[in-house]
């Protein structure tokens, strides 16, 4: 979820059942519901202690870390503000939770209930960063700062109350739709939200010991789905180590072991290419991607290199 979606529907949810929407209470809250995401200036520190965990999305997304998080920010603003510290807890607890629940209903893993416990999950409701919501959002914030500027603290809670439900109905409506779609897939196909509410893909895909056959399929809620992407790749025993070595690396990585990796396959001369595009930062048909090259002749991986690329158009194959 983008960082404005959910300081909006902190200010929502607090400007529908809290009290003055200026007091310190409100900016505090609205502070722990985007805090979690500030775990980008901790992702540095990934390299000194070793710890995938201090990965965006890592540690930091978790409801147990939230309650100790709260509990140092509350003794500190408590003492600062002179404000009750058990409201306040309470206040940063439920709001830097609310964040981790906004971003369940995404489709990147997270780990909730860390370091109790390392599973990671996700409910593939929404794209991590959708144009849709935050575009929703700027537009509710605008229309919220008008009604509070112009019109009575009645009429601006009744907004925010309408808003607030709004974006409820908008979430549930995505997780009808997915749970339709899901419980028609097999095994080999997975779900994917499209960017406005009633689009949706289904990812199929099925590896061998000899090729890897793909598909990825576009529909709407009343529509029935059609060929999006349609790839097969067939491999040499030596192409079969390259791609197992390609895998295993893009999944030493914390971040790209959680995405969905469609594979393409480039020959050229000597050289060959294994360009996993991950479905997850797909937008307009382009997605990041992942190369990794290979010299046939010494078998040996001598470059890796990123992109962002179409995901159904043939890469170019100069290195």
């Amino acid at each position: 979820m983008d960082l404005f979606t959910h300081a909006v529907v902190a200010a929502l949810l607090y400007g529908t059942f809290g009290g003055d929407v200026m007091s310190e209470y409100y900016l505090f809250g609205i502070l722990f519901a985007i805090l979690p995401d500030f775990d980008l200036f901790l992702t540095p520190l990934k390299k000194i202690f070793k710890a995938d965990y201090l990965e965006h999305r890592g540690g930091s997304h978790s409801y147990i870390i939230g309650l100790g998080v709260a509990l140092i920010g509350s003794i500190i603003f408590s003492v600062v503000f002179s404000k009750s510290f058990f409201l306040t807890w309470i206040l940063g607890s439920l709001f830097y939770g609310l964040h981790i629940s906004m971003d369940l209903l995404t489709t990147t893993l997270i780990p909730i209930f860390y370091p109790i416990s390392k599973k990671e999950y996700s409910f593939y409701v929404e794209k991590a960063g959708s144009m849709f919501t935050m575009v929703s959002s700027v537009i509710i914030a605008s229309i919220g700062f008008i009604v509070y500027q112009f019109t009575s603290i009645d009429l601006f809670r009744l907004y925010n109350g309408i808003s607030l439900l709004l974006f409820i109905g908008y979430y549930g409506y995505r997780s009808i739709l997915r749970r339709k779609i899901t419980s028609k897939l097999v095994d080999t196909q997975k779900y994917f939200p499209g960017v406005l509410p009633h689009h949706y893909y289904v990812y199929n895909f099925h590896l061998s010991d000899k090729n890897i056959e793909l598909n990825l399929e576009k529909g709407t809620r009343s529509s029935s789905r059609l060929i999006y992407l349609e790839e097969k790749w067939d491999f040499t025993p030596q192409e079969m180590k390259f791609y197992e070595e390609a895998l295993h690396r893009c999944n030493d990585d914390y971040y790209r072991k959680k995405w969905t990796k469609i594979p393409k396959i480039v020959r050229d001369g000597d050289s060959f290419q294994i360009r996993f595009s991950f479905l997850e930062t797909m937008m307009n048909g382009r997605s990041m991607a992942r190369i990794y090259h290979f010299n046939l002749k010494t078998e040996k991986l001598f470059k890796i290199s990123q992109n962002y690329e179409r995901i159904y158009s043939k890469p170019s194959t100069s290195l």
